[in-house]
């Protein structure tokens, strides 16, 4: 079996969940404990109406992340050619642009780095300024956003050198901590 192979990539994060889970039970705090049981009570009939998978791919639900005043921000999984993609949209918001990244930083302070690699305009209202970046995701990303919870983003401007930082909800860290949760069962079933 080649590294690279789907097969291959799908054995190593099945072994990886499972030492994960194992580990868990004995070593981890009790948020990471307290973030599986809400995971593991999301049933199949959740799931389902939350991520949606063909033949071919595996396509989750647009999730808010961020709201404030007339902007926001919302993020959705999709897997495409055995790829993980995340595409986070942004409504009356900063402008996405190719190179700029977003950095999702943890409970405890672990932070993660996502580079936008292809700016999208979408179609809306006339007075709405609405763009979507898409970035790739490891198999681990997703695990970390299914059992961590994401309390800050930051949306960094690489050209110009800038960051903006947000606070996350926590209903919102749940949803998505669920939604990968979920994305992540699909991709083993």
């Amino acid at each position: 079996m080649k590294n690279n192979s789907p097969y291959y990539l799908f054995f190593m994060l099945t072994i990886f969940t499972f030492f994960l889970l194992l580990s868990s039970q004995a070593t981890l705090n009790s948020n990471f404990n307290s973030s599986l049981e809400v995971a593991n009570s999301t049933t199949d009939s959740n799931c389902k109406s939350i991520v949606t998978k063909s033949n071919t791919s595996i396509k989750s639900v647009r999730h808010l992340l961020i709201k404030r005043g007339n902007y926001s921000y919302s993020i959705r999984f999709a897997t495409k050619d055995k790829y993980i993609f995340a595409y986070l949209s942004s409504e009356n918001g900063v402008t996405l642009k190719k190179g700029d990244e977003l950095i999702l930083m943890d409970a405890n302070r672990e932070r993660r780095r996502f580079t936008f690699a292809f700016n999208q305009s979408l179609s809306s209202p006339s007075d709405i300024s609405l763009n979507e970046q898409w970035m790739e995701m490891e198999p681990e990303d997703l695990i970390w956003l299914a059992s961590q919870n994401i309390p800050t983003v930051y949306i960094k401007d690489n050209q110009a050198n800038r960051m903006i930082k947000f606070s996350v909800s926590p209903a919102h860290q749940e949803t998505l901590k669920k939604i990968a949760f979920c994305f992540l069962k699909e991709m083993k079933d």
